[in-house]
């Protein structure tokens, strides 16, 4: 949001740097959203008047898209089919691409993650795949923040012997997704991806904020609105054809 203006001049200035407005380059501004105060989410004050605002997180890319109609734009009438999400202190993910790309029409992935070698206890948030203990197929491909990561793995993160590296990849926060699949995603989801909120507190008491915080959001957290159906969107056509002659149990459907 306070950056809007000066990209405005920055491309002015340079003419866009040779992209034009006509789909090429389109800007989307974020809104900030109110701060809270303390545990019982009070409104942080910016003065008596005055609501205290910060940015929401990078995962409001997913809501400007879809509020825009700017993804259903691409897909509908420019038929594009792939979409790069990654942040602008990151640009060497550029280079990536075309390798990144090819695998993730090959394989039809919904989501396809570029990562680097991680290891163990490296402060770098790292891709798993995790597994409802209650449902062995509700299985979700998506980033844990490297502080969190021990604690999910009976062995804890460490190393393997073979690599010198965790078994878990680094994430860069940049993927490409499906975005035939985004679109129906985005249109059930209304653009909403899942909310957090990260306090910091002066003790370990936890009762004081340093500062105001906000709710928040990360825009590599999109895998958790991908159901169970769209999750099976990388398999070929006669493993999608098996799942349709079955039922919910895994019973074949009758004509």
């Amino acid at each position: 949001n306070d950056t809007h203006e000066k990209t405005v001049k920055l491309l002015k200035d340079n003419n866009n740097f040779g992209m034009n407005n006509q789909g090429q380059l389109t800007l989307l501004k974020q809104e900030l959203v109110p701060t809270f105060a303390d545990n019982k989410c009070r409104f942080g004050l910016k003065n008596k008047y005055e609501l205290g605002e910060k940015p929401h997180g990078h995962g409001d890319v997913h809501s400007l898209l879809f509020n825009s109609g700017l993804a259903k734009k691409w897909q509908t009438e420019l038929n594009v089919k792939w979409l790069l999400f990654f942040q602008d202190t990151n640009p060497v993910a550029l280079r990536a691409l075309p390798s990144t790309l090819g695998v993730s029409v090959k394989n039809n992935f919904a989501m396809n993650s570029m990562t680097v070698p991680r290891t163990a206890g490296q402060a770098i948030g790292a891709i798993t795949k995790l597994t409802n203990k209650n449902d062995v197929n509700d299985i979700l491909t998506i980033n844990v923040e490297y502080n969190q990561l021990a604690a999910l793995l009976p062995e804890g993160d460490v190393n393997e012997k073979e690599t010198g590296y965790s078994k878990f990849p680094g994430n860069t926060n940049s993927f490409i997704i499906n975005n035939d699949t985004y679109c129906i995603v985005m249109d059930k989801y209304k653009g909403a991806i899942p909310e957090f909120v990260n306090p910091k507190y002066t003790d370990d008491t936890k009762t004081i904020f340093k500062k105001p915080t906000r709710l928040e959001c990360m825009m590599q957290e999109y895998p958790k609105l991908l159901s169970k159906y769209q999750r099976e969107y990388g398999k070929n056509e006669e493993e999608k054809k098996s799942n349709d002659d079955e039922d919910d149990d895994g019973n074949n459907k009758e004509s």
